[in-house]
């Protein structure tokens, strides 16, 4: 989500410089990754330069939400304030291999691509199907629509608090 903050000053100018703040959730660490099958994944996102508190943070492996995923092996906790999240698999395996995405409810989505690979080079990795990319092109379809849908609704909630104020 993008703020435009008015920087005036005492002296009267025709321009007024705005300065756009934009939230966005980070991932820490290289946005590709290769694993060996029995190894743990952590992924830590954190929601930076937002100027409220996000109401959620929600995990995506390609694109389905994983937040609850217990049964797969995959534990997310959250910070009570939404601003980070962790994700854990304590024992990868190759169908964890694909786009993982840490959305905030305010802020743009991060992505990180994680190989599950057999051998001791990313070369022998598993590729998983041929339809992986449309996969993921279809989750950042998603969750573009997704913020667009939460932006709308917050900007139409701000105008209208403008006009009661």
């Amino acid at each position: 989500m993008q703020f435009a903050f008015l920087c005036a000053t005492k002296k009267k100018k025709k321009k007024h410089p705005y300065i756009w703040i934009e939230a966005r959730a980070e991932i820490s660490g290289p946005p590709i990754r290769y694993l060996t099958p029995g190894s743990t994944l952590r992924l830590q996102c954190r929601v930076v330069q937002n100027t409220e508190p996000s109401e959620y943070i929600f995990w995506y492996h390609d694109n389905r939400m994983i937040n609850y995923d217990i049964d797969r092996g995959i534990n997310v906790s959250t910070e009570p304030d939404f601003q980070s999240s962790e994700l854990t698999i304590q024992r990868t395996r190759r169908e964890h291999s694909g786009n993982f995405t840490c959305l905030a409810s305010n802020a743009q989505p991060a992505s990180v691509l994680i190989h599950i690979f057999k051998g001791d080079n990313p070369a022998a990795m598993y590729h998983g199907d041929v339809g992986g990319s449309t996969k993921t092109m279809q989750s950042q379809l998603h969750i573009i629509m997704v913020m667009i849908a939460i932006g709308y609704r917050i900007f139409h909630r701000s105008v209208y608090m403008m006009k009661i104020v």
